[in-house]
């Protein structure tokens, strides 16, 4: 890796979340800059993972309630809305119970050690963590550094190979 290059494994969170970005914001607009999702520069990623990608999330969420609204508009009028939302808290807290019992008891059934093999997982992934190069914050905080020196460090997104596992990934 070269000076002014910066490599992030595919398996952390964030970098996941911006391959998922890219790929809706590629969909939603004609503004691509890169197409390959592997490699790209630090200040595309930081846009697209925290501005792009919400502004779209918050343009669906607003027509989903703007459907949801006009369609309970209609019993709310002949039921009120005190009987509207009885019935719409019953009906939800019955499925909730129901489906949380189901859920807990296909776990219990299927591995009586299901929290403890949990527990392990996670330790196992927080020791991975620590090998797989800079973190989110790392990332937010070399991105800032960009920002202020006005030059963005360009980013290959890796996938770890066993021999890799022991290596530190930041130059």
């Amino acid at each position: 890796m070269t000076r002014g290059q910066l490599a992030l494994s595919k398996d952390k969170w964030f970098v996941k979340l911006y391959i998922e970005a890219d790929k809706v914001w590629t969909k939603f607009s004609d503004d691509t800059i890169t197409s390959d999702e592997l490699n790209t520069n630090l200040c595309y990623f930081i846009r697209v993972t925290f501005v792009y990608l919400p502004m779209v999330v918050l343009m669906h969420v607003a027509a989903i309630i703007g459907l949801v609204a006009g369609l309970t508009a209609t019993p709310i009028y002949y039921f009120g809305f005190s009987g509207y939302s009885q019935i719409v808290v019953l009906v939800l807290a019955f499925f909730g119970v129901v489906s949380g019992i189901l859920f807990w008891k296909s776990k219990i059934d299927a591995d009586p050690f299901y929290y403890q093999k949990k527990r392990e997982k996670r330790k196992r992934k927080r020791e991975e963590r620590e090998k797989n190069g800079p973190g989110f914050f790392a990332t937010i905080h070399l991105w800032l550094m960009a920002k202020k020196h006005k030059i963005c460090p360009l980013i290959e997104i890796t996938t770890p190979t066993p021999e890799e596992e022991g290596t530190d990934h930041e130059s």
